[in-house]
C-alpha cells in the first residue's frame, strides 16, 4: 500500500510540472521565431519604409501594447539606427544552432546565443549574447514586455 502511495505522488508531481515544461518548449520556440523574423526583416534588401513597416508589424504581434510604444517611439526619433530585439547584437544562422533558453524567474527569460559580428578593426568576432526577456502572457500568447542585456561586467541592463 505505501509503495503504491509513492508510485500515485510521484506520478502525480511528474504530471504537474507537464505544463511548466510545455510553457518553457513554447517560449524556447518563441524566442527563436522572434529573433529569426526580427533578423529576416533587418537583413532585408527592401527600402527603409519597408523595414520599418516590417518591425511594427513584429512587434504589435510579439509585445506588449507597452513595449509596443517604446519601440515605435524610438524607430520614429531614431530610425533604423538600433535593434533593440538584439540589443543592436543581431543573430545570424550559427545564432540559431547556438540559442539557449532558460526560465530565469516567474516571468523571465534568459535567452543567451552566439553571433559572429565585426569587432572594431572589421575583423568577424564571435560575441556570447545574454538577453533577459520579461514575458507577459496575453490571451494565452506570450508577449515581450522588457528587455535587458548581461553586460560584460556582470550587470544587467535593462534597455526597454
Amino acid at each position: 500500500m505505501n509503495k503504491m502511495k509513492i508510485y500515485l505522488i510521484v506520478c502525480f508531481f511528474y504530471v504537474s510540472l507537464l505544463p511548466i515544461q510545455a510553457q518553457d518548449s513554447n517560449a524556447e520556440f518563441f524566442f527563436k521565431k522572434v529573433l529569426t523574423c526580427n533578423t529576416r526583416i533587418w537583413e532585408s534588401k527592401t527600402s527603409p519604409d519597408s523595414i520599418n513597416k516590417q518591425l511594427i508589424d513584429l512587434y504589435q504581434k510579439t509585445c506588449t501594447k507597452r513595449l509596443f510604444g517604446k519601440l515605435v517611439n524610438e524607430l520614429k526619433q531614431n530610425g533604423l539606427d538600433h535593434d533593440l530585439i538584439t540589443s543592436d547584437y543581431g543573430f545570424d544562422k550559427h545564432s540559431l544552432k547556438t540559442i539557449n533558453v532558460s526560465k530565469y524567474s516567474f516571468n523571465i527569460y534568459r535567452v543567451s546565443y552566439q553571433v559572429f559580428m565585426p569587432d572594431i578593426n572589421g575583423k568577424q568576432k564571435k560575441y556570447d549574447v545574454v538577453l533577459y526577456y520579461e514575458i507577459k502572457m496575453v490571451n494565452k500568447n506570450f508577449k515581450i514586455n522588457g528587455i535587458s542585456v548581461l553586460l560584460e561586467n556582470g550587470t544587467i541592463c535593462r534597455i526597454v
